[in-house]
């Protein structure tokens, strides 16, 4: 996983699969830069938007795959009272 360069994946063999990339520019193409600051949000402080593709493998839920999707890195701290706020702003 990549944060910075908003590039990820995650699987679950025989499960499914997820890739993020970056968000590209509807212009040009290129990769382009979306960020959403929260400050007061109640799952992260500020996170990286990032264009995503979940492909299903198997497993109990099926559904078409689903591409060009949005996902989202952000750095989390939370507890049973939500967002710790100095961990998640002093990254």
């Amino acid at each position: 996983m990549d944060i910075d360069g908003r590039v990820g994946r995650a699987t679950v063999d025989g499960v499914f699969d997820i890739d993020l990339k970056p968000v590209p520019n509807i212009v040009s193409g290129e990769p382009h830069r979306v960020l959403i600051k929260l400050p007061n949000g109640f799952e992260f402080a500020e996170a990286e938007m990032a264009s995503g593709k979940t492909t299903i493998k198997g497993g109990a839920v099926q559904f078409d795959p689903l591409e060009d999707t949005h996902g989202h890195f952000a750095h989390l701290h939370l507890t049973g009272n939500g967002v710790v706020r100095e961990a998640a702003t002093a990254s």
